[in-house]
């Protein structure tokens, strides 16, 4: 279980993670081998799985994002297919198995609408089982982020 000071040293590396150990330390009012000791356990544990550079997509040419709702035949098969053949997608940032009337739930980028569509009709319906795509373009993002919200681990 995380305590305060566990929880104090998250927050500051979802926002800094290339933050100095000494400088995390004095942040959340450790040492800094106590502080090191504890992100090794958070590292060991799985509560903290990696380290990373956020690459604005916009800056690298990547001007459309996408949200792409996937309904498939139903069968084992056809689900692991999809899965696998999903998951090696490098444009497909994020893909979430959902209930509801679509059995997944699509986050992709593309250079824009043109390369979106010949993707989606070259590759994503392409995949063994797809039955139906919908597609929704993202217009504006006014909120992404990849911090989680720490300050509910604390409430009663």
């Amino acid at each position: 279980m995380l305590d305060e000071i566990d929880v104090k040293i998250l927050k500051v590396l979802q926002r800094e993670g290339r933050i100095s150990m000494l400088n995390l330390a004095d942040r959340v009012g450790l040492s800094s081998t106590p502080c090191a000791r504890r992100v090794k356990q958070m590292e060991d544990s799985g509560v903290i799985e990696s380290y990373v550079a956020l690459v604005n997509p916009q800056a690298i040419g990547m001007k459309v994002a996408a949200l792409i709702n996937v309904q498939l035949q139903h069968s084992k098969q056809f689900r692991q297919i999809f899965e696998h053949k999903v998951t090696q997608i490098s444009r497909v940032l994020g893909c979430f198995v959902t209930a509801g009337t679509n059995d997944y739930l699509l986050y992709v980028v593309a250079k824009d609408i043109s390369d979106l569509a010949e993707w989606s009709r070259d590759v994503l319906i392409t995949i063994p089982g797809v039955s139906h795509t919908h597609t929704s373009v993202v217009l504006e993002i006014l909120k992404s982020s990849t911090e989680l919200p720490l300050d509910c681990l604390s409430e009663k």
